[in-house]
């Protein structure tokens, strides 16, 4: 039996099965080489004289509505704090998860951590944690002790269900000003 007398019904899977390995080895390749989020620093942070600093909401869509109304797509949630200063350190001080109705779900951090010049954290709410709803949110609080560039905070939400692609990114916006 040769090549061309393969059915098209064992062929295609043979073949999607083969690409899907490959892609899977030259991903743990890449992945190898991707560094890894150094563990939070914390810091001691009370009685400290802070400069600037401010409290920001971060919209978050871990639920959106689905093309039939009484569906969701539940989509994974990251928020990313980059700390856009090439020499100033800032610290990040809360980080609270709310649901759709304020009310508050989860605190990430329990105490304030320093971010380095350049420095990027990211903190998950995975696609199965539908407590924050359609219209979750985070609050941030982020200090400086000297003069620093204003962190980017956003939210980047991402789901492959149901065969497709869905991506999304929100910006954080000041609400107060330390």
């Amino acid at each position: 039996m040769g090549f061309c007398n393969i059915s098209r019904s064992v062929l295609l899977p043979v073949m999607v099965a083969l690409l899907a390995g490959l892609w899977a080895c030259d991903d743990k390749k890449v992945m190898k080489h991707m560094p890894k989020q150094d563990p939070l620093k914390p810091v001691e942070w009370s009685g400290v004289k802070k400069v600037m600093g401010q409290k920001v909401y971060v919209p978050v869509y871990s639920s959106v509505r689905a093309p039939v109304k009484t569906k969701y797509v539940h989509m994974t949630a990251t928020l990313s704090i980059h700390n856009i200063s090439p020499v100033s350190a800032i610290v990040i001080s809360k980080i609270d998860y709310h649901d759709i109705n304020g009310k508050l779900i989860r605190r990430f951090i329990d105490e304030p951590f320093e971010m380095e010049p350049l420095a990027t954290k990211e903190f998950v709410v995975e696609e199965k944690d539908v407590y924050g709803g359609s219209g979750a949110s985070f609050i941030v609080d982020w200090q400086a002790t000297q003069k620093a560039s204003i962190p980017i905070i956003e939210s980047v939400m991402i789901s492959t269900a149901q065969g497709r692609g869905i991506s999304m990114i929100s910006r954080g916006k000041e609400i107060e000003t330390f």
